[in-house]
């Protein structure tokens, strides 16, 4: 892999020029030899400039778009918007070949580059530089491990066995033929008393690429828990910087993907993960009581607060977009702004409304829930969560205008907020769950974010009915009922389901929310979806071209023929 395969060997320009240029500025430069990154490391604040460098990458639109279709796109909860691509449609359609575009995860190991870096050259630089603490360097070295293991869990959601790197491009000719199954690897990690010629998967279940690169993330999340800052100098920067509660948040979403996909294979390890998936919810809930003015927001101001203003109480880490400058332009382009001439390539499924009128006898839950008033239009189904300014005031005026945000607007892309850990430790709790007083508790979690987003009328507001949900399985379905109704358009539903279907190691329950989704060529796309394999996604043609020890995901060892 060369370069695995398009690094970017151009950090140490960029980080240097953002001490002195605009934010617009910063990619232009590159370096002119590898003799820059001798020069370069010497101070904390050039530790600190490549650390920024690692946030400015992840705003880049090849990046920001595909977090959002690799989490959306194939969902229940989005149908085909005016301006969707053909690549965009091969995908959805289950015709996906590796020349897609959106098959390229050469953005995501520019990060993964910079973070290297990091890593590899913060702790020597406090030699160098005597205002240079430890505490900061750690801090440092905290955001480079947990930028790091997010860009992996999207790689390792969508294409499953990926290569791992972890050693920086130090110049243009460093070339990285790094396979993404290496059984020499896996045998050192877990000290099997093996060599290679005797593993088989049969043998060792749960030794393969996904494992090995999801048990060293978790590792080095654990580190970053330890050295991460509990806040930064702004609030902004407190939301829009890695921070304990950030690690916390993302290390429990690894343990809870990690129990799902044991489940089949190892239940008594499944649920030791999602009891340390609970223990780090609780510790993010905890710790965020313990400061000012952050909690749920309110139904009313949770567009407003959360999705436009951003930086919001409810906010634990998010891609800030406001604070300098740089354009989300992924959000307009794949949702749609009118403000800014931009029509979506997605659109809100008609099948989401139904999701405000399931849960009681009545048929006017949607007429209080402000999240089907809110989040999307419910007249042209327009995706209105991010690009949204203010939707109409009314229940009953949901055919009023729903304003955009202006042209010099951005939207900030959240990543995890509270709501989503109180649904993530409902989601680990239902599986484990067994008294009625824990099946009773995963509802109570549920209610936190349902109750919180119904009108303040006395007599329609309501929670979600202890006695409707008696049973495990009625607490998992609620569960996952309730995560797409919060969290919509956030890119986590994909993933969703992707988790029911390994857990399940079955695909069937996973496959009925989807099928809404097509009219025509139903029977094929079913016929080719019962694979989980195709549930990822292929590797990259020219990934595969110009690295040889890269191995197509199976499904589609075929599929280019």
């Amino acid at each position: 892999m060369k370069k695995t395969s398009h690094i970017i060997v151009s950090t140490f320009a960029l980080a240097a020029s953002l001490l002195f240029l605009s934010c617009n500025d910063w990619l232009e430069l590159m370096p002119e030899d590898s003799t820059i990154e001798e020069e370069f490391w010497k101070n904390g604040n050039q530790v600190e400039s490549v650390v920024r460098a690692c946030y400015r990458y992840m705003q880049e639109d090849n990046l920001m778009q595909r977090i959002i279709l690799w989490g959306e796109l194939r969902s229940d909860e989005v149908q085909n918007g005016a301006s969707i691509s053909a690549s965009e449609t091969d995908i959805i359609n289950a015709k996906v070949k590796s020349n897609n575009a959106y098959c390229d995860w050469a953005s995501f190991y520019t990060v993964i580059n910079d973070c290297n870096k990091v890593l590899e050259f913060a702790p020597a630089v406090r030699q160098l530089d005597a205002n240079f603490d430890e505490v900061t360097c750690k801090a440092y070295m905290a955001e480079a491990y947990t930028l790091r293991a997010l860009c992996y869990f999207y790689l390792l959601r969508t294409f499953r066995d990926v290569p791992l790197v972890l050693e920086s491009s130090k110049t243009d000719e460093h070339d990285y033929n790094v396979s993404n199954r290496d059984t020499a690897e896996w045998i050192s990690y877990y000290a099997l008393p093996i060599n290679v010629a005797a593993f088989t998967a049969e043998a060792y279940p749960l030794v393969n690429q996904e494992h090995y690169v999801l048990d060293r993330m978790i590792d080095d999340l654990k580190i970053a828990r330890e050295y991460a800052a509990t806040e930064w100098e702004s609030d902004a920067e407190s939301h829009g910087r890695v921070t304990r509660r950030a690690v916390e948040a993302l290390l429990a979403d690894y343990y809870l993907w990690r129990a799902s996909i044991n489940q089949p294979i190892d239940a008594s390890r499944a649920t030791d993960d999602y009891h340390q998936c609970i223990a780090l919810c609780d510790a993010v809930v905890n710790e965020t009581a313990e400061m000012e003015e952050a909690e749920l927001v309110e139904g009313a101001d949770l567009l407003g607060d959360v999705f436009y203003t951003g930086n919001s109480g409810e906010s634990i880490f998010e891609l800030n977009f406001t604070t300098n400058g740089h354009a989300n332009n992924a959000t307009a382009t794949l949702y749609g702004n009118t403000l800014k001439n931009r029509n979506p390539h997605l659109l809100a499924a008609v099948s989401i409304q139904a999701l405000f009128n399931q849960n009681k006898a009545s048929s006017d839950e949607a007429d209080y829930d402000y999240r089907s008033k809110d989040f999307f239009n419910a007249k042209d189904n327009h995706i209105f969560k991010y690009e949204g300014q203010t939707p109409p005031a009314e229940f009953s005026s949901r055919s009023a205008t729903y304003t955009y945000r202006g042209a010099s607007s951005q939207a900030n892309w959240i990543f995890y907020r509270l709501a989503d850990i109180y649904l993530m430790k409902a989601e680990a709790l239902a599986q484990i769950a067994e008294s009625a007083e824990e099946i009773s508790n995963v509802v109570t979690l549920c209610n936190m974010t349902y109750i919180r987003a119904c009108t303040d009328n006395a007599d329609v507001k309501d929670s979600l009915d202890h006695a409707a949900y008696a049973s495990p399985s009625d607490v998992q379905r609620l569960v996952l009922a309730e995560r797409q109704r919060e969290l919509m358009f956030e890119g986590k539903r994909w993933f969703d389901l992707l988790r029911l279907a390994r857990r399940e190691a079955n695909v069937a329950n996973s496959w009925q929310y989807l099928e809404s989704r097509y009219d025509e060529d139903v029977t094929t796309i079913r016929n080719k979806m019962t694979s989980i394999e195709a549930w990822y996604l292929p590797i990259y043609f020219n990934e595969i071209k110009i690295n040889g020890n890269l191995r197509q995901n199976t499904y589609y060892e075929s599929q280019d023929e």
